[in-house]
C-alpha cells in the first residue's frame, strides 16, 4: 500500500522550497489586496486633535441641539482643510 504523502517523499527539496515561496508569495498578495481595500472603502476621516482644534470642538458641544452641533463640527473640518492640514485616516474609532 503507498502511503498518502509518496508524492512529497518524493519531490526534490528543491521543489519543495518553490511551492513554499510560491504558496508564501501568493498569501502576501492576496493578504496585501485585501488591506487595500478595506484602507480605501472607509470613508471616515479623522482630524488630528492638537489643542486648537479640542477646545474648538468644547465650543461646538456647547450648542444648544445635535444639529447645530453637527453642523459647527463640519465647519471646523472645512476650516481646518481650508488650511491646508491634511486630514489622517485612523484605524481606530
Amino acid at each position: 500500500m503507498v502511503p498518502d504523502n509518496a508524492s512529497f517523499q518524493t519531490t526534490r527539496p528543491r521543489e519543495r522550497l518553490m511551492a513554499a515561496v510560491a504558496a508564501l508569495t501568493t498569501s502576501a498578495g492576496i493578504t496585501g489586496a485585501l488591506v487595500m481595500c478595506f484602507d480605501t472603502a472607509s470613508p471616515d476621516r479623522w482630524l488630528v486633535p492638537d489643542d486648537l482644534l479640542l477646545s474648538q470642538v468644547a465650543r461646538c458641544e456647547q450648542q444648544a441641539s445635535r444639529k447645530a452641533k453637527d453642523d459647527c463640527k463640519r465647519q471646523l473640518v472645512a476650516a481646518h482643510l481650508a488650511r491646508g492640514k491634511q486630514p489622517i485616516q485612523l484605524a481606530r474609532h
